[in-house]
């Protein structure tokens, strides 16, 4: 049998079809290679998303354990509270709860004019010649977060800043600093300046704090991818 014979048209034909098929063959390659890639980005993407979501529900787990755990603690020390003797003493309404003394001692808002009043009305009522100046900063004043910016205070209570000028005798001038002192209030005096004359004029600065309150309620937090 005679060999087949290829002229040159059959040979071009032949090649021309080899190279379609092969670029046939890397496009569908490089089709699959793309959508592997995109499938594998996608998949590591919810990976990573179903640890953070999956990190996020133990630490949410983890503070409910805690809660209960500190709850015991809490409503033990509440009941101490509620039957200690010295609060009951300092109670402005015989009807009240013990608990409302703490809650006068270290209120939870800037209580700027309630403190104002309680100092000129209350506390120094009586003890002084004169009440020549009291002034609380206001929580609008941006010197009350200077202020708070530059005193370091424990836990989370926050300085309400005040200045006060009274007269009267040296012992007039001490009733009131014990007063002051013996507020249930905390009342840090940061500065006292005293002139001499009669009466005596005693330049006071300080602060008293407040207690921000705490949100205790449940709240949604969105995991973004």
């Amino acid at each position: 049998m005679e060999p087949r014979k290829v002229n040159n048209l059959s040979k071009r034909q032949l090649i021309t079809a080899s190279s379609k098929t092969v670029f046939l063959w890397v496009t569908g390659a490089s089709i699959v290679a793309a959508f592997s890639f995109v499938a594998v980005f996608f998949l590591f993407r919810q990976m990573v998303f179903t640890e953070k979501v999956l990190a996020a529900k133990g630490t949410t787990e983890s503070n409910l354990k805690s809660n209960i755990q500190t709850a015991g603690t809490l409503k033990a020390n509440v009941n101490q509270l509620l039957a200690n003797p010295d609060l009951n003493a300092v109670k402005t309404n015989a009807d009240s709860s013990n608990l409302q003394v703490v809650f006068d001692a270290l209120p939870t808002t800037y209580d700027s004019a309630n403190f104002g009043a309680s100092l000129q009305n209350v506390l120094l009522s009586g003890t002084v010649t004169s009440i020549e100046n009291l002034s609380v900063v206001s929580p609008d004043d941006q010197g009350a977060s200077d202020s708070a910016s530059s005193t370091v205070t424990s836990g989370n209570a926050q300085p309400m800043p005040f200045t006060l000028t009274i007269t009267g005798s040296a012992d007039q001038i001490h009733a009131a600093l014990q007063k002051m002192e013996q507020s249930i209030r905390p009342i840090h005096v940061s500065a006292l300046s005293i002139d001499g004359g009669s009466p005596l004029t005693a330049r006071i600065s300080g602060e008293t704090y407040y207690d921000p309150a705490v949100n205790l309620g449940l709240t949604n937090k969105v995991i973004k991818p």
